[in-house]
């Protein structure tokens, strides 16, 4: 078995100096990344973006090029589809 004991403390700043620092100084290079890739990365998400923009784009006229073919041949073949009625 173990016991735990839990244990307070009050911590509190000295008169002299009402500042206290918990930390010591960290830099970005200390995180271990160096300081080039964060531009590097987020100027490749950007130009990520910038392709999937014009990609959808691209697509969305392409899709409605084939439609207005599609209705282009319908208004074509629709006198033909009459004739056939007709016959019938």
């Amino acid at each position: 078995l173990i016991r735990e004991l839990p244990m307070y403390v009050d911590i509190q700043a000295s008169p002299v100096s009402p500042k206290v620092v918990t930390k010591g100084e960290e830099s970005i290079q200390d995180a271990g990344l160096p300081s080039w890739i964060y531009p590097l990365v987020s100027a490749l998400v950007g130009f990520s973006l910038l392709l999937w923009v014009v990609r959808s784009i691209q697509e969305r006229r392409r899709r409605q090029r084939i439609q207005r073919a599609k209705m282009s041949q319908d208004e074509r073949d629709a006198p033909l589809i009459n004739m056939r009625s007709e016959d019938d």
